[in-house]
């Protein structure tokens, strides 16, 4: 097997704090083919000690992640995930899973699900695509730096911590959020949206909550994670406008897609319809949009650098690391 690298990574935001959360035993409950993307699996996790239901809640909240780690080949490897749309359970979302991949038998608060693309290089993620269950593993339930919230009055509220460069937002000051992702960074995305979306079926008052637009980056329209979860967003109006960019040539036949790479003039171009202020005009006050970008490293990099080419105020963008 060949050594893991940054390819397993796309989802590997820093915890906050510097205290390590603990280890739980766990084991592999099942994995199974995603239908709709290439090379993507299901994959559901539980662990053998059942975790403190306080620490279970707070992967409902957008920023929470998971750490797995797996002794191969006589080498320990550790890799970080975000679940599935932790805010709900499989049994939520059963109509996205295959009826191996549900085992009712453990109860959800010792559960964790994961949508897991097997790239050839990556260490864990073919072990994940491959192991049998009952394969054993260690589980870590992480934060990280940049998380969404509920206020006292019902806003919605982004906190970042350990960066000077950013401050805590109240949910008043956001008006739009644009995602931008590449391959499974669409999972904090989808994370957040669900955060959205049980708001809003629990009834609770969302009115005043930012509106978002996701642009998702894609070698093809089969490579795109999830998509029938995008769409069920798309048909419910959480996500106000979305745009997906295939670096494949001659793929782009439909409505909201284009062809090529990321740059400013397409983030223009896709805000033109959901966000009134230019970036001169955001540069000029306190922001009201929020950028929120997760791929690799170099997709990180270079999608940041168009959004503050364009002019966009470098404390509206936050990287998932």
């Amino acid at each position: 097997d060949t050594p893991a690298t940054t390819a397993d990574l796309p989802l590997a935001p820093q915890a906050a704090s510097s205290t390590q959360p603990q280890w739980f035993k766990a084991k592999l409950l099942s994995s199974s083919a995603h239908q709709r993307t290439r090379f993507c699996y299901l994959v559901r996790v539980a662990c053998s000690k059942r975790i403190p239901q306080e620490q279970f809640e707070e992967l409902s909240q957008p920023g929470s992640f998971v750490k797995l780690r797996v002794k191969i080949n006589g080498a320990v490897i550790e890799r970080a995930f975000t679940p599935f749309l932790a805010a709900r359970t499989a049994e939520d979302h059963a109509a996205l899973l295959t009826p191996a991949a549900l085992n009712l038998s453990t109860p959800p608060d010792r559960c964790v699900d994961l949508f897991v693309k097997a790239y050839c290089d990556g260490t864990m993620t073919k072990f994940l695509a491959r192991a049998s269950p009952g394969s054993s593993m260690e589980i870590q339930l992480c934060s990280a730096s940049c998380q969404f919230s509920r206020d006292d009055q019902g806003l919605l509220t982004q906190t970042i911590s350990g960066s000077a460069g950013f401050r805590k937002a109240v949910g008043s000051g956001m008006q739009h959020i644009c995602l931008i992702a590449a391959g499974t960074g669409i999972m904090p995305m989808l994370q957040l949206l669900d955060f959205v979306a049980l708001a809003k079926a629990r009834m609770e008052p969302t009115s005043s909550w930012p509106t978002f637009s996701l642009m998702v980056a894609s070698r093809s329209q089969s490579d795109i994670p999830m998509p029938e979860v995008l769409e069920a967003f798309e048909e419910s109006g959480i996500l106000r406008r979305k745009t997906v960019i295939l670096s494949k040539p001659g793929d782009a036949q439909a409505q909201g897609i284009e062809t090529g790479h990321l740059s400013g003039s397409l983030v223009t171009k896709h805000l033109s319809e959901v966000y009134v202020r230019s970036a001169e005009e955001e540069s000029l006050r306190a922001p009201g949009i929020r950028f929120l970008i997760c791929g690799s490293f170099e997709f990180n990099m270079a999608a940041e650098a168009a959004l503050l080419q364009q002019g966009w105020p470098g404390s509206a963008i936050y990287r998932f690391e």
